[in-house]
C-alpha cells in the first residue's frame, strides 16, 4: 500500500507518454499531405475541399453512429473557435499548394511552431531567450533559401505565401488553445467541418465554374485526406497536446518539411537540390535549437559560472596562499552541494 503513490505517479507518467507518442504519430502522418495534395492538383481547390470536408463530416457522423446530440454540452465558443481555425487552416493549406510549388509551400507553412513559440512567449510560459533569436534568424534564412523561394517572386507566390502563412497562424492557435481547452473531440472533428464544407461548396459553384470529374485514385487520396488527416489525426492532436509533453510536441513538427521532402523525392514529385537540402536542414535545426534551451538551462548554468567566479575571486583575496585550483574544487564542492 505504501508504493500506491508511486506506481499512481509512474502509471501517469506512462501514459502521458503514449499521447506524447500519439504526437508523433500524427507528426508521421502530416508529413504525407503534400504527396496527397500534389497527386490532386488539378482539382479546383474549393471543389476539393467541399469533398474532403464532407468526407470527413459523413466519417464522424459514421463514428458517432448518427448521435449529433452528443456535443449539446459542449461550450459553442470552443466549437465555433475549432471550426474556425481548422477550416481556415485546411482552405489556406490547399490554395497554397494550388499558388506554390508542394516544397515552397511546406516549408512556408511549418513556420507555424515558431508562431506557436511567439504565443507560448507571449502568454509568459516561457521566456524569450538570445537562442530563440538565432532560431527565428536561422528559419527564414532557411526559407528564403530552400529551393530558390522567393527568386523572381511573382503576385501569385505573394498570394500562396499569405495562404501558406495565414494556414500556419491558424493552426498555431488551435494548437495553443488546445492545451487549454479541456473538452475533448471524441469523434465530433467531422461535425464541425460542415459549416466549412458548405461554404467551399458555395465558393466553388460561385467562382469556379463546372465540376471537375475526380478519377478512382484521386478519390482515394481525397478519401484519405478526409478520413485520416481531416478527421483522425487532428483529435490525436488535440489529445496529445491536452495530455502529452507540450513542450515537445511544440518542437517535433519542425522536422515535417524534412520528411515532406524526402517523401516527395522518393515519389518523384519534386527534384533534390543543394539549396532545398540546405533550407530544410536550416529551417529544421534553426528551430530546434529552442530544444537545448530546455535540456540545457543556459541561463542558469551562465549565473552559476558568474557566481562562482566573484566567489573565486573573495576566497583568493582572503587566502592569498591558497591555489587557483584548490579555490576551484571548493567551488564546485560548494555549487554540487
Amino acid at each position: 500500500m505504501k508504493n500506491k503513490p508511486y506506481v499512481r505517479a509512474y502509471l501517469i507518467k506512462i501514459k502521458k507518454q503514449a499521447f506524447t507518442l500519439t504526437g508523433i504519430f500524427t507528426i508521421i502522418l502530416w508529413s504525407l499531405c503534400p504527396s496527397l495534395m500534389d497527386e490532386v492538383r488539378n482539382i479546383p481547390p474549393f471543389e476539393m475541399m467541399a469533398i474532403v470536408l464532407s468526407i470527413s463530416f459523413f466519417t464522424s457522423l459514421i463514428r458517432l453512429k448518427g448521435k449529433i446530440n452528443v456535443i449539446k454540452g459542449a461550450p459553442l465558443r470552443m466549437f465555433l473557435f475549432i471550426m474556425v481555425c481548422i477550416t481556415v487552416n485546411q482552405v489556406g493549406y490547399v490554395l497554397a499548394f494550388k499558388l506554390l510549388k508542394p516544397h515552397e509551400a511546406e516549408i512556408v507553412y511549418y513556420l507555424w511552431p515558431l508562431m506557436l513559440l511567439a504565443m507560448t512567449i507571449a502568454g509568459k510560459q516561457e521566456r524569450f531567450t538570445y537562442l530563440h533569436t538565432i532560431a527565428l534568424g536561422m528559419c527564414f534564412l532557411g526559407v528564403y533559401y530552400a529551393g530558390g523561394i522567393f527568386d523572381g517572386i511573382t503576385i501569385s507566390d505573394m498570394k500562396g505565401y499569405g495562404c501558406a502563412l495565414a494556414a500556419g497562424i491558424s493552426w498555431a492557435l488551435y494548437s495553443y488553445y488546445s492545451k487549454k481547452i479541456k473538452y475533448g473531440l471524441s469523434g465530433t472533428t467531422g461535425i464541425l467541418l460542415l459549416p466549412g464544407a458548405i461554404l467551399c461548396l458555395i465558393i466553388h459553384l460561385c467562382f469556379e465554374g463546372g465540376y471537375v470529374a475526380l478519377t478512382l485514385k484521386q478519390m482515394f487520396f481525397m478519401t484519405i485526406q478526409g478520413v485520416i488527416i481531416l478527421n483522425i489525426s487532428i483529435e490525436m492532436w488535440h489529445m496529445a497536446m491536452q495530455k502529452g509533453n507540450f513542450r515537445f510536441l511544440s518542437i517535433a513538427p519542425y522536422w515535417v518539411p524534412i520528411l515532406s521532402i524526402l517523401l516527395l523525392v522518393l515519389f518523384n514529385k519534386t527534384k533534390m537540390t543543394p539549396q532545398l537540402i540546405i533550407g530544410g536542414i536550416m529551417v529544421s535545426l534553426g528551430s530546434s535549437l529552442r530544444c537545448i534551451s530546455l535540456i540545457f538551462p543556459t541561463e542558469q548554468i551562465l549565473k552559476m559560472y558568474r557566481s562562482s567566479y566573484s566567489k573565486m575571486a573573495a576566497l583568493y583575496h582572503a587566502e592569498e596562499g591558497m591555489s587557483y585550483r584548490t579555490i576551484a574544487l571548493l567551488i564546485i564542492i560548494g555549487n554540487i552541494g
